[in-house]
């Protein structure tokens, strides 16, 4: 996991590899008419990340192949203080079809080892545990359960060549310097979808959430597809994938 601090006319968060959120913060000035010398402060902010970094955690493909344990690939999994299971549910897609199996503790079953291995990229792990758990108060058992979910990665993820700095002047070209004073001042969050193929060209870039303005939209949309190749993703046997991300803009706030 790589971090890389940023500093741009713009605020950015780039997470390209892994968990990592690489940030940058600096206001762009737009002239008022104010009178002379009068200026709004305006800040934007952007994001670009893997699909999955925001609502799930990710896991690579070598380490569910080696799992025997549901501790083995969930982080900080809490296996001291569950020791009475009632059942431990697991679902993925394996070529296009959820599957999921059962099991009666922490230890992978047969069928939950399968799903695992041949669960497809990209694809959401679930992991459902029911169990007992003594109440420290009445020291009667409670039961409880832990839903859990993490997303299979390519083993090296998308970057856009020429590293962070480069991706931020190529926003601040592209999409800063050319909103318009007229661009509402307000606008709602806007999120672009878009993927990487296998040759790192950008491809199936859609508008996910308007921002409310039909031109701040067609610039998104416009400066998505026109973005230089990236160096595609791989999986664990070096082969070229694809992977999708999202670019996100949050709404303009005016200064004091």
């Amino acid at each position: 996991m790589k971090k890389y601090m940023l500093t741009s006319a713009t605020f950015l968060v780039i997470s390209i590899l892994g968990f990592a959120q690489d940030v940058a913060n600096d206001k762009k000035w737009y002239r008022n008419d104010d009178g002379p010398g009068a200026a709004i402060v305006q800040e934007l902010r952007f994001e670009v990340r893997p699909v999955y970094a925001r609502y799930s955690s990710p896991v690579k493909k070598e380490k569910l192949t080696e799992a025997r344990l549901l501790g083995d690939f969930i982080p900080g999994y809490p296996v001291n203080w569950i020791s009475d299971y009632l059942s431990v549910e697991i679902l993925a897609t394996c070529n296009g079809k959820v599957m999921k199996a059962l099991s009666t503790n922490d230890v992978l079953s047969t069928e939950q080892k399968n799903i695992l291995i041949t669960a497809d990229l990209a694809t959401d792990i679930v992991i459902n545990a029911n169990y007992k758990y003594k109440n420290s108060v009445t020291g009667h058992p409670d039961f409880r359960s832990m839903h859990y979910t993490t997303t299979l990665v390519p083993e090296i993820e998308a970057e856009f060549i020429g590293g962070n700095k480069k991706l931020i002047n190529y926003f601040k070209e592209n999409v800063i310097n050319k909103i318009s004073e007229t661009t509402p001042k307000e606008f709602q969050k806007g999120k672009v979808l878009f993927t990487v193929n296998e040759k790192g060209a950008i491809v199936n870039a859609k508008i996910f959430m308007s921002s409310g303005d039909p031109k701040t939209d067609n610039l998104l949309i416009d400066a998505i597809n026109k973005m230089p190749t990236w160096r595609p993703a791989e999986n664990s046997k070096g082969k070229k994938v694809k992977q999708e991300f999202e670019f996100s803009i949050n709404g303009i706030d005016e200064g004091c």
